[in-house]
C-alpha cells in the first residue's frame, strides 16, 4: 500500500535511490522548476522520490538486485559540510506533505531526521579538523538546528530504530 511504502521510505534508505526505481511518467511533473533545489548535493534522490510518492497510486517492490551500484564513492568516502543542510530541503518538502495522512507521521519522521543527524555526526570522521574548535562548532551548528530541535524530543521513544552508531547525541 501507499502507506507502507511512505513509511518504508521514512524508516529507511531502501527505497530511497533513484536509480532503483522504474515509474510512469505521469508520476512526474515535467512542468515543475527544480531550480529551487540546485544548490542540493546530498538528498535529490529523497527529493525526486517525495514526488513519486505524491503521484502514483500503486508501487509494486521487487526484492531483487537489478542494478549495480558503484560502492566506494559519494558520501562514504568523503566529508560534505552541506550534508545535513542539504537534508534539511529534502526535511521541509516532508513536512509540508500532510497529504500523506501517515497517523504516526511525526514518529517516521523523527527516525528520518534523526538517522540523517547521525551520518552528518559519524561523516564527520573522514575530515581532517584544523583543530578541535573547528569540529566543535560544526557539531553545535546541527545541534541547534530548529528542524532537529523538533524532532529530538522523540529520541527516547525512537533510539531502537537509529543506528546504534549514529545514537550519538
Amino acid at each position: 500500500s501507499k502507506e507502507d511504502v511512505l513509511r518504508q521510505f521514512l524508516m529507511g534508505n531502501s527505497l530511497v535511490s533513484i536509480c532503483g526505481a522504474v515509474y510512469k511518467r505521469t508520476c512526474i511533473d515535467i512542468d515543475k522548476n527544480y531550480l529551487m533545489y540546485a544548490h542540493v548535493s546530498n538528498g535529490e534522490d529523497s527529493l525526486q522520490k517525495i514526488e513519486l510518492f505524491d503521484y502514483a497510486e500503486t508501487f509494486v517492490y521487487l526484492n531483487k538486485a537489478l542494478y549495480n551500484y558503484r560502492m566506494g564513492s559519494g558520501m562514504t568516502t568523503k566529508f560534505d559540510a552541506n550534508y545535513y543542510g542539504s537534508f534539511k530541503v529534502v526535511f521541509k518538502e516532508i513536512i509540508r506533505k500532510e497529504k500523506w495522512n501517515l497517523p504516526d507521521f511525526e514518529y517516521l519522521l523523527s527516525i528520518k531526521v534523526l538517522s540523517t543527524v547521525g551520518r552528518a555526526i559519524t561523516q564527520t570522521r573522514l575530515k581532517r579538523w584544523k583543530n578541535y574548535n573547528d569540529h566543535k562548532k560544526y557539531l553545535q551548528k546541527i545541534r541547534r538546528d530548529d528542524i532537529l530541535n523538533e524532532y529530538i524530543v522523540n529520541v527516547n521513544v525512537i533510539k531502537k530504530q537509529i543506528q546504534k552508531s549514529h545514537f550519538v547525541f
